[in-house]
Order: structure tokens, then C-alpha cells, then sequence
């Protein structure tokens, strides 16, 4: 086989893709070489959106096994294929459903929030479910006062500090990819950068996001960088700077620690895999058990109405 330039392979991939009517669907986290052949881009949330709004009867996901997991909840009529099958979150094993299952026993006055990116079985025994992109609408809306949160620590602290008349329980659990940075590494960026912004995602250590001068989710951050009048530092997974400094050329946008804040269990997705994966030689089917589908699918349902999302009702 004749080695081929990466523009040769994304034009074998496009015509993959359109030859056996398949959406491409790739979580901001991936390599920005995969976002150039997407039909949808974003959390699963934006993936599972934009395959709904398609007509394709299938779907090659790029990102870990909840992104393919929560897109195949949300399109049950859909063939979704997980581009590589072992592209996993590390957070997602750090919590037992069975103990969750026991601790609601004890506690049924409080409402257990769950992050999508942990697996269907833990879904199915909460509440209600949240994104970091609008973790913080759904849960100001909820009208819950006793909450459990089962996402990453630091975001739950975050989520704590701006919900002060929430009472909020955290269970340790934290994505390695947002945890390594530290507020060392804002001091080198500011001396590098005096007069850039910096821009934190909420799940990093809060000593990191006390000294940024904002800190939200990352559409948020993508929202402050396109109305910044400066140059602006990314404190985010490395694959959304390189994907704002593409959407915004003409503003200086530089990344806070690019050898901490990465995700390597996305990284392992790359064209070759895609492509292989379209042709179904590589990558894996994911389906959901109806009747698990059923009860992971009521805490999902209980955040697009405090959101206001109806396209999935």
C-alpha cells in the first residue's frame, strides 16, 4: 500500500464516510486532524445532537467508551461504533455502581448527580446527570437542596463554591487529564505572557482556576476567548487550544502546561484508526440493554428539561 499525506487520508476518509453513509463523530478531546473529516464535534451531548439532526444510519464515534455509550442511549435507531475499543476514561472505573446503589439507600432525601462521563450502570442508579458545559445551569435549576456529585473532585469544588445554597456531598473521583496542572505553572505562563488572560476550566486544582482570570467550562472559555481584546492562555485539554488557535488566527492563543493537560486515552483515536473503523475493520459496536437503556435514560432526561434541550423528548 502506497504511503499516503495526512490531506490524502482525509479525503479516503470523507469518501469512507459518504460511501457507507456514515456520520464521523469526534469529541473536542480528539486530535484536531479528526475535527477536519467531523460531522459533529463537542461533548457527547453535541455528538449525539448532531447525529439526531442527520440522516446517517450509522455513526463512527472518536472518543472513549461513555462518549459512544451516552451517543448510543440518545440514538437507540443508530449503529454506533466506537472507533477504538480500547479508548477508555479513567474516571469512569472509579466509581462502583453497587456502592452508589447502597449509599442512596441510606441517604433517599438527597439527589445524586452524575456526570456523563461515567457508564450506563452508574447513570441508571442516579437522579439526575450533568456535562461540564452545563453542570452549572442544571443544577442552579434543580430544585434539589441535597446533592451527591459523582464527577471529578475538582469540579465538584467548583460546582460547591458557586452553589452556596446547595448542600453538596463529593465522592472522590478525578480525571488524571485535568489534574496535573498547578499554580506553578500559571506563575511561568504570566511571566511568559504578562499581558495575556488566562482561561481555566473548571475541573482544574483551584489553585490553578483562584489565579486565572476566568474559569467556566470550555464553551465558556471558547466564548471568552472570541470577545477577549488580548491574547489569552488556555488552561484546558490541549486539543481545545489547538482547536481555538484554528477558529481565532488572528488572536494569540497559547496553552498552560501542554505536558499535563492531556487526555492520552483519547489520543490513542488517530485517522488510520477512523478509517478503519468506517470500513469495519477496526472499532467496536455499542449497544445498551433496553431495559438498562430505560433507567440510564431518566436522570438524561431530567437535565434536558432543567436545560431546556427538547430535541431528544
Amino acid at each position: 500500500m502506497a504511503v499516503r499525506d495526512i490531506p490524502e487520508l482525509k479525503n479516503d476518509i470523507l469518501a469512507a464516510a459518504q460511501a457507507t453513509d456514515t456520520a464521523v463523530l469526534v469529541h473536542s478531546y480528539e486530535d484536531p486532524d479528526l475535527l477536519d473529516v467531523a460531522d459533529g464535534i463537542g461533548d457527547c451531548i453535541d455528538l449525539a445532537l448532531a447525529l439526531r439532526r442527520s440522516r446517517h444510519p450509522r455513526a463512527v464515534v472518536c472518543g472513549v467508551r461513555f462518549v459512544a455509550e451516552t451517543v448510543a442511549l440518545l440514538c437507540p435507531d443508530r449503529e454506533i461504533i466506537l472507533a477504538h475499543p480500547q479508548a477508555r476514561c479513567p474516571m469512569s472505573g472509579q466509581v462502583y455502581p453497587g456502592r452508589v446503589q447502597s449509599w442512596r439507600e441510606e441517604h433517599p432525601d438527597t439527589c445524586v448527580v452524575c456526570s456523563v462521563h461515567f457508564g450506563a450502570k452508574l447513570k441508571a442508579e442516579s437522579d439526575l446527570c450533568i456535562t461540564f458545559n452545563n453542570a452549572l445551569r442544571v443544577l442552579s435549576a434543580s430544585n434539589a437542596r441535597k446533592m451527591l456529585l459523582l464527577t471529578d473532585s475538582n469540579f465538584g469544588q467548583w460546582l460547591k463554591a458557586r452553589l452556596p445554597d446547595k448542600e453538596i456531598e463529593l465522592w472522590p473521583c478525578s480525571c488524571p487529564a485535568m489534574s496535573g496542572a498547578q499554580a506553578v505553572d500559571v506563575e511561568l505562563c504570566r511571566t511568559k505572557w504578562p499581558q495575556a488572560l488566562i482561561a481555566a476550566n473548571g475541573a482544574l486544582r483551584q489553585e490553578v482556576t483562584d489565579a486565572a482570570d476566568m474559569s467556566g467550562s470550555t464553551e465558556q472559555i471558547v466564548e471568552f476567548c472570541r470577545n477577549a481584546d488580548r491574547d489569552v492562555i488556555v488552561a484546558d485539554e490541549v486539543s481545545v487550544c489547538s482547536t481555538l488557535k484554528r477558529q481565532f488566527p488572528d488572536k494569540g492563543i497559547w496553552q498552560l502546561a501542554p505536558s499535563k493537560l492531556i487526555c492520552s486515552n483519547m489520543k490513542i483515536t488517530n485517522l488510520e484508526i477512523l478509517e478503519r473503523a468506517i470500513k469495519g475493520e477496526f472499532g467496536v459496536h455499542v449497544d445498551v440493554d433496553p431495559g438498562l437503556s430505560a433507567r440510564a435514560m431518566v436522570p438524561i432526561r431530567r437535565m434536558f428539561e432543567l436545560d431546556g434541550i427538547t430535541e431528544f423528548s
